[in-house]
């Protein structure tokens, strides 16, 4: 069949022809299954946990019914047909997984011991799906924010459809932390500090990303001051001992451990697997993990950090507030004064809001625009060629203050702005008028660079285009190329004009790449193969298979998040001119030599933007910020994510084999087509 698929470079919907089973294939791909069968401590914790309950149901003389709500592969129910279980109903509501549940039940030889209803557990009915209640309930209905993906529902109406009164659950409740922190890193996170420039923020753009929650592995993330010890904002009862509102407020009292702001809130929970509370899953950042040298890494559940509406600052001994409030799925946190106590605790007061606000920025770009080195960059390019340059059109598809520094700090006669999103527009109107800074100078084109015409800039001329080459469709380091498809338009409706231009910045890109050695990260696409003793290869053959047949060959990830070492040296596999045209395919090959020992999973690359083509210091760099040693984690920018290939297969490199074993890279580009592919490939002399 023909489907449509957006080319993040060209900007054009292009048409492919893929398999009838192609939305099929990307139901299952990014399901997301892989890593949590990777969770060691997840699924033995599982196991513990209903060895336990049906023990001890099995020494009362009781028949132990199982329900299974969410079964995935049918792990959590083979694993209770091997306790004794005497009846297990497994509920299934993602169609793509019904199919994989039952090949890996079948697998096992308990295709007729377990049942599959192929519904959501909100639909299936006492007497026309299942025979009978469960008395024990197995489940994992969670995500970072533990009750996002809809928990109190589901745990609701089993407990009050699904199970008998005196059933016991798996895991037995839940139990929600949060720490107050104080850190610079944070609030680039969440607030725009223009202050250096003289330039105001208007007061309803002050959080431009919006309530979003920003989940992240904290354990890798070092650049706070603690203001608090962790503190309990919520428990959740899953068992129906006590019980599970959908809306719920909470407000603490703690005494700031020293004098600092309130930038962030980090969040995390753990789950009791057992009604004793014996059996402990704890998905604490490691300096608050019961077991911090021996902790279970896991990137389906993270940790989070939520953001106050007002940065507060305390002093050492000070006492405060915290405000905890959650609604059926989501969370919101805040901090305030002691003295606003009585406020915080009006009990007329509603719960707030906890829709997410609007996000026009990601976390990552809020805190680029936060990066004054980079802002100083750009200010000092503008001004250095304001003298032969009179008239700028400033490119981007995402927030930017360009405009604001050219109209505030340098003399051009005229600046047009493309911003083809209506909400950005008019939140960098809202900027302008704050500052001041609308004048006749300025036109805003709110048109996408590859959208423009000769109509739209018949009165505009200009010899200078800059681009922070920030496009809100860039996922990987080439897709930047979407600059250059830009200018290959503006050329064809404005080729008289565009022959005036004096300055394309930035002047190229290079592609970088690097070997390396993941502690973790190459889970989320590994096999699984045996399980807690189960066989889940028909697992492996359906998802990688999709996961390959539909998914990019690359996938974006913060590596500063996931530990790495390198194994060999930075190559530069490609380099891209933006004044010149692209006319023939590029197709190149790389030998890349292994340096060091190691496991060989992955391969990591980024982008380098040029401003000039002499100074090496005018650079935006993507990647890596500091040389690569050996036996040393790389360190990666935190403001960007790169490009990530998993390798098909993983490599031990010994002394004994490093000379033996290569690496070849194969980069191919089709400028007509705007098709970009990089491939790796393990080869042995």
């Amino acid at each position: 069949m023909f489907t449509s698929k957006f080319n993040t470079m060209t900007g054009n919907l292009d048409w492919e022809i893929q398999n009838e089973d192609y939305d099929y294939q990307q139901e299952l791909a990014r399901a997301g299954f892989a890593d949590m069968l990777h969770d060691y401590e997840r699924n033995r914790l599982y196991y513990e946990g209903l060895k336990k309950v049906i023990k001890k149901l099995k020494s009362e003389n009781k028949v132990v019914n199982v329900l299974d709500i969410g079964t995935g592969t049918g792990l959590l129910s083979m694993m209770a047909v091997m306790c004794g279980a005497d009846t297990v109903t497994a509920c299934e509501g993602f169609k793509p997984m019904v199919a994989v549940a039952k090949k890996c039940i079948e697998a096992n030889g308990m295709k007729d011991k377990i049942k599959i209803i192929e519904k959501r557990s909100t639909e299936v009915v006492v007497g026309v799906d299942m025979d009978r209640r469960a008395n024990v309930l197995v489940t994992e209905v969670f995500d970072t924010e533990l009750i996002g993906e809809g928990a109190i529902s589901t745990f609701t109406h089993a407990l009050d459809n699904l199970l008998v009164q005196d059933c016991y659950v798996i895991p037995d409740n839940g139990v929600m932390y949060i720490q107050i922190v104080d850190s610079p890193q944070c609030h680039d996170w969440n607030w725009l500090n223009l202050e250096k420039y003289n330039l105001k923020v208007p007061h309803d753009y002050r959080n431009l990303a919006g309530d979003a929650i920003f989940d992240i592995q904290l354990t890798e993330f070092n650049e706070f001051t603690p203001l608090t010890e962790p503190l309990e904002a919520f428990r959740f009862s899953f068992s129906g001992k006590k019980p599970l509102p959908f809306e719920n407020k909470n407000v603490i009292e703690a005494v700031s451990k020293t004098d600092g702001k309130a930038h962030g809130i980090f969040m995390w929970w753990i789950l009791r697997m057992d009604y004793e509370n014996e059996i402990l899953l704890s998905c604490a950042p490691k300096w608050a993990h019961h077991t911090p040298n021996n902790m279970q890494w896991r990137d389906h559940w993270m940790q989070a950090i939520y953001f106050p509406t007002q940065i507060k600052e305390f002093s050492k001994d000070e006492k405060f507030l915290i405000e905890c409030e959650h609604d059926e799925y989501s969370l919101k946190f805040d901090v305030f004064r002691y003295s606003e106590k009585e406020y915080v605790l009006n009990s007329d007061r509603p719960i707030g809001d906890i829709s997410l606000g609007m996000t026009l920025v990601s976390r990552n770009r809020l805190s680029q625009l936060n990066d004054h080195k980079r802002n100083d960059m750009f200010l000092n390019l503008l001004k250095k060629h304001e003298n032969d340059c009179r008239s700028l059109l400033i490119v981007n598809d995402d927030f930017s203050l360009l405009p604001l520094l050219a109209a505030s700090e340098t003399k051009y006669k005229h600046i047009t702005i493309l911003e083809s999103n209506k909400f950005r527009e008019r939140c960098l109107l809202s900027f302008l008028n704050e500052n001041n800074l609308l004048d006749e100078r300025i036109t805003i084109i709110d048109k996408n660079f590859n959208e423009l015409n000769s109509n739209d800039l018949k009165n505009n001329d200009f010899d200078l285009i800059l681009s922070e080459s920030s496009f809100n469709s860039i996922l990987l380091p080439w897709d930047n190329l979407y600059l250059y498809y830009g200018l290959e338009n503006l050329r064809s409706i404005k080729q008289k004009e565009f022959e005036q231009v004096k300055r394309i910045l930035p002047v190229r890109l290079r592609l970088k790449a690097i070997l390396i050695n993941m502690e973790n990260l190459d889970k989320i696409r590994s096999q699984v193969g045996v399980c807690e003793g189960f066989d889940l290869s028909e697992f492996d053959k359906i998802i990688l298979d999709a996961s390959k047949n539909s998914d990019g060959f690359m996938e974006p990830h913060p590596l500063w998040e996931y530990p790495s070492y390198p194994l060999s040296e930075v190559y530069e596999i490609f380099c891209f001119n933006f004044a010149s045209s692209a006319n023939e395919p590029v197709l190149k090959t790389f030998k890349f030599e292994l340096k060091s020992n190691g496991f060989l999973n992955g391969a990591a690359l980024w982008h380098e933007l040029d401003f000039d083509e002499n100074d090496p210091s005018l650079v935006i760099n993507t990647g890596l910020l500091e040389k690569p040693q050996n036996d040393k984690y790389l360190v990666w920018s935190k403001n960007y994510k790169q490009a990530v290939h998993i390798m098909d297969r993983k490599v031990n490199i010994t002394e004994e084999n490093k000379n033996s074993m290569y690496v070849i890279c194969t980069v191919k580009f089709d400028p007509k087509l705007g098709n970009f592919n990089v491939d790796f490939r393990i080869e042995e002399n």
